[in-house]
């Protein structure tokens, strides 16, 4: 070793950790159950024994400096490859039983119901707790073990299988049509009554392509969910783009254009410490094998 090297408490490296995923010294403090200026001093020692400034003090708060963030990225990878070992060494990755939650869009749930029954009853012992939400929960924090997401994850250090594309045409009430006739073209909205999005859903693709195409049409409501909007078009309040496996079999609803307008990508998402367990390998599969069998009805094709 050499006799320069300074001398680093791991233990302090998950105090640097706790104010990454936080953002603040009180939120930090919280979920490590200790007080504030204990997560100041344990800092201000890992700077001194590293001797590079990790943190900036500005008067919005502390900002991770360059050397702060690949400290940070470091400890993550630590902390996930603890708890992979400890997992291990307890036998957890080959049991087909406990807990494994799943996050995904609301109007996923009803393909899944069958699915899980099955699994029940193949592996009594295994639990998937359901968590509908669109917002993107943390995995390596373990706000969940599985996430359906419509886009590929940035962070490098999630596990991602692409299970096929998920497509938005227009669509509109019979009445509708009948009152304020077929569009004039795909890209024209002109004269028509919209259903929009909030702006929390109007980065998504399908919303962001009405947004674009919308033109001089007249929003007439706005919804802060995909299934608000089904419901607001089923009942003839405008035309709108939303999932094409929603309204199939819905009998109030009438495709405008056998075009896809909007294509996103879906995703099986993990953490990589979660992710060779054989209870999480159990649901990754079972979806997989879902969304293969409905490859066409989640892409908006014919079969």
């Amino acid at each position: 070793m050499c006799k320069n090297a300074r001398v680093v408490d791991w233990n302090d490296l998950k105090y640097l950790l706790a104010l990454k995923r936080e953002g603040t010294l009180a939120g930090a403090a919280r979920a490590l159950s200790v007080d504030h200026s204990t997560v100041s001093r344990r800092l201000a020692a890992l700077e001194d024994a590293i001797g590079t400034q990790l943190l900036r003090r500005t008067p919005e708060g502390l900002c991770f400096t360059e050397a702060g963030n690949a400290a940070a990225a470091s400890a993550e990878a630590m902390d996930a490859s603890a708890s992979g070992l400890l997992s291990k060494l307890a036998g957890e990755d080959a049991r087909d039983a406990g807990v494994v939650r799943l996050t995904c869009a609301e109007g996923i749930i009803p393909f899944l119901v069958t699915e899980l029954k099955e699994l029940r009853v193949a592996h009594p012992e295994l639990r998937v707790e359901l968590l509908p939400s669109t917002a993107v929960l943390d995995l390596q924090r373990r706000e969940a073990d599985i996430a359906v997401r419509m886009f590929r994850p940035t962070q490098a250090a999630l596990v991602a299988r692409f299970v096929g594309k998920l497509g938005w045409s227009l669509y509109a009430n019979e009445a509708y049509v009948g009152r304020r006739g077929l569009l004039q073209s795909l890209g024209d909205l002109s004269g028509h009554d919209v259903v929009g999005y909030h702006a929390e859903l109007k980065a998504g693709f399908g919303p962001r392509w009405l947004d674009e195409h919308a033109g001089n049409a007249t929003v007439v409501m706005r919804c802060d969910s995909v299934r608000g909007a089904v419901l607001a078009i089923g009942q003839g309040v405008g035309i709108g783009t939303i999932p094409c496996y929603l309204a199939a079999g819905d009998p109030s609803l009438r495709r405008l254009t056998p075009e896809v307008t909007a294509n996103a990508e879906m995703y099986l998402v993990t953490a990589p410490d979660v992710h060779d367990l054989k209870r999480v390998r159990l649901v990754l599969e079972m979806l997989a094998a879902l969304f293969e069998r409905h490859r066409a009805l989640f892409a908006g094709t014919p079969a």
